[in-house]
């Protein structure tokens, strides 16, 4: 899902300004882009969380600066700084989901559990 989510990041980065979809403001589209790719590193890259922000920072900073090679965009340190917080928050979301993702499948299979023992409870003749 990850890389998906890069290609996508890609494709708003490197294509001419006009294709470039517009849903907000640049700055809220960069840190929102890098935010959903950070959160789907984290579930890439589970159990290294160096190599998942290490990952959407290079990213954001590698596309930025490849827009210096794409004729009318133009790269900026300010829009790479954007992006790579956006990424870095992203990422800490995903990992701080994990210990809650974790907390709420044990709660869901306790209420199953109740709920079998009960079931089996009742339905013993007496």
């Amino acid at each position: 899902m990850a890389a998906l989510g890069l290609c996508a990041i890609a494709y708003a980065t490197l294509c001419p300004i006009g294709l470039r979809p517009h849903l907000a403001s640049a700055n809220v589209e960069r840190f929102g882009a890098y935010l959903v790719l950070g959160v789907l590193s984290a579930m890439t890259f589970r159990r290294d969380w160096k190599l998942a922000i290490g990952a959407v920072v290079f990213a954001a900073v590698g596309l930025e600066a490849a827009q210096l090679l794409v004729h009318g965009r133009d790269a900026r340190v300010e829009d790479a700084t954007v992006k790579a917080i956006g990424g870095v928050i992203g990422s800490c979301v995903g990992y701080a989901s994990f210990p809650l993702r974790r907390l709420w499948v044990g709660f869901v299979a306790q209420g199953e559990r109740l709920e079998a023992r009960h079931y089996r409870l009742r339905s013993r003749p007496f």
